[in-house]
């Protein structure tokens, strides 16, 4: 998903394409990111016999959607690991941030010992 310039106006892009065949399914543009509209998207675009599994990435929402529509859900993992990694190296900043807090305190009681 991403967002198209199109007439001095942006559009919230919805490719949808068959990974097995390697081909595009269908194609939207909309003025907006609602789920509803996304919903009726691919409620159109995918026969019902013909609905096995989706990937998508990780916008809030789709789990919903997807399990209405009744298709198997997976995460891209693409994106998946962007998000997983984003949470690590906050993890990691808040650990490094509390280990500084923490030496400039002990060095603060060292001081005041001496």
């Amino acid at each position: 998903m991403q967002w198209e310039q199109l007439d001095d106006e942006f559009y919230y892009r919805q490719p949808l394409f068959d990974l097995i065949n390697d081909a595009p399914i269908a194609e939207l543009l909309a003025p907006n990111e609602d789920l509803n509209t996304t919903y009726e998207f691919i409620n159109k675009s995918v026969k019902h016999k013909d609905r096995k599994a989706i990937v998508t990435d990780l916008k809030p929402g789709y789990d919903s959607v997807m399990k209405k529509l009744e298709f198997k859900h997976q995460h891209c993992t693409y994106h998946l690991r962007l998000a997983v990694n984003e949470r690590i190296k906050k993890y990691l900043k808040q650990q490094d941030l509390e280990m500084r807090i923490n030496q400039i305190k002990e060095n603060e009681k060292i001081t005041k010992i001496r």
